[in-house]
């Protein structure tokens, strides 16, 4: 009888996990964010569509100069309320300048703290960043180095739980003085797979999402372009929307008092995952997975 109580809790804990447990990696490119550098020698604009991100303080013709990076991750795929558990961001070397230097090129991921705009931002406009949970990049060790599984943690946390405060990440260098340079490859090259990445963990225990099973249904789960959402509960209105992958809404409706299905095509929808959200007075209370295939 023991070990029988013993297997049901290990299954029960299995199956908490796995409804609990999330999993979104984003690449600052599209709909999933951006990157931009910015230069002082040209101090009016940035290059947002540069192969680089880099961390730099060198001389151009003589002139001396810094460059830094802006980061933007859209986290509008990580359902409201939910849990981040741990975020990881890699970082892959570039092979078109060199980590030569001349001092330590340790440098440093900091939250943006003020409004930018990716397609506007420059020197002279940056945001403004502060070293509350900054994280630090190790000096390199050799030329083109992967950074990969950077703990940022804390700084996503800042990010999701404080989106009107925090809004973005700055890479610049802790001693920004020549020579010192650490290059990584921008979303603004060929090779996709390594774009900047960021891996976040996250649960949604937060939303109720086991309790969503309570609430609502969709049926066919796997389903096609056309599926029904159906509620439990006929009472109140409730908010109704689903989202793809990299955080965009592709449908938006609402149940009415009394209302108990909705009958749902996506003409558009490609393979893959989606989240349904059911919200209560603007505030997300249900969320389950939708597999369209």
């Amino acid at each position: 009888m023991k070990s029988l109580q013993i297997l049901f809790i290990l299954l029960l804990i299995t199956y908490y996990q796995s409804n609990a447990q999330h999993v979104v990696t984003l690449k600052p490119y599209g709909n999933m964010g951006s990157t931009v550098m910015i230069w002082s020698i040209y101090p009016d604009s940035n290059m947002a569509t540069w192969p680089e991100v880099k961390a730099n303080a060198w001389t151009w013709d003589g002139n001396y100069g810094i460059e830094r990076s802006l980061f933007y991750f859209n986290l509008g795929s990580i359902p409201a309320n939910s849990t981040i558990q741990s975020a990881k961001l890699s970082l892959y070397g570039y092979d078109g300048d060199a980590d030569t230097n001349y001092g330590s090129n340790e440098s440093l991921v900091q939250r943006i703290t003020s409004a930018w705009n990716s397609l506007t931002v420059a020197w002279n406009t940056q945001p403004n960043s502060d070293t509350v949970h900054e994280t630090v990049l190790p000096k390199s060790t050799g030329f083109y180095e992967d950074y990969l599984n950077i703990n940022v943690t804390s700084l996503i946390k800042d990010l999701y739980n404080d989106p009107g405060t925090y809004k973005g990440l700055m890479i610049k260098l802790d001693t920004e003085s020549i020579y010192r340079r650490l290059v990584f490859r921008s979303a603004h090259q060929a090779d996709s797979a390594k774009f900047p990445t960021l891996t976040i963990n996250y649960s949604l225990v937060g939303i109720n999402e086991i309790s969503a099973e309570n609430y609502f249904s969709i049926f066919p789960n796997p389903s096609g372009k056309r599926f029904i959402i159906s509620r439990n509960s006929q009472l109140g209105d409730a908010g109704l929307a689903v989202y793809n992958v990299t955080g965009e809404k592709v449908y938006s409706d609402k149940f009415l008092y009394g209302e108990k299905q909705k009958e749902i095509y996506l003409k558009d929808a490609v393979t893959g995952i989606y989240l349904v959200k059911v919200t209560i007075d603007g505030v997300t209370q249900y969320c389950k997975k939708l597999l369209i295939n």
